[in-house]
C-alpha cells in the first residue's frame, strides 16, 4: 500500500508537515504483493480529524475521476466526513506489485497536532502501513498549552 498527496515529506523527522489552513489531498494506493499479487482491503484511518471521502476506483489514481465522483457527491448532497474509510481489494485477480485500487481524501488542515494515519488491521500496522502527519507550525501546538501526564 503506497499513498502521496499534495505536499512534502521531511526526511528528518520522517513525517508530513501541513500548514494550518492547507488543504491536503491523500490517496492512498492498494499495491498488490511482490511476490503472488496477493491484494487486501484496508480500512484506512486518520486521528485529529475528520477527511472528506472524495472517491475511489479500480486501478491506477486518476484525477478526473476522483474530480467526477466528488462533483456528483456535490450534487447529491456532498461528501461524506469520516474517519475511516476502506481501501479495497480490486479487482480480484492482479500481477505483483501491480496498482489495483485507489482512495482519495481531502482535509483542511486546523487542528495543529501530530496525528498519526494507518490501517486499522494490526498486522499491517506492524509491517508499517502508518504514518505521522503534522499539523501546524510548532508554534502552533505549543501554542495548545498541552500539559504532561
Amino acid at each position: 500500500m503506497l499513498f502521496y498527496y499534495n505536499s512534502r515529506f521531511d526526511r528528518k523527522t520522517r513525517t508530513y508537515p501541513a500548514s494550518l489552513g492547507e488543504i491536503l489531498e491523500i490517496v492512498w494506493l492498494n499495491v498488490a504483493d511482490n511476490i503472488h499479487g496477493a491484494i487486501e482491503v484496508h480500512p484506512l484511518h486518520i486521528h485529529g480529524d475528520h477527511f472528506w471521502d472524495i472517491g475511489s476506483g479500480e486501478g491506477e489514481f486518476d484525477p478526473a475521476v476522483a474530480e467526477a465522483q466528488l462533483q456528483k457527491r456535490l450534487h447529491n448532497g456532498g461528501p461524506i466526513k469520516r474517519d475511516t474509510s476502506n481501501l479495497y481489494r480490486l479487482p480480484t485477480a492482479s500481477q505483483p506489485n501491480e496498482v489495483v485500487s485507489w482512495r482519495a481524501w481531502r482535509i483542511r488542515v486546523d487542528n495543529p497536532g501530530a496525528w498519526m494515519a494507518h490501517c486499522h488491521v494490526v498486522q499491517h500496522q506492524m509491517m508499517g502501513m502508518m504514518t505521522v502527519f503534522v499539523f501546524g507550525l510548532p508554534k502552533d501546538v505549543q501554542s495548545l498549552n498541552l500539559t504532561t501526564i
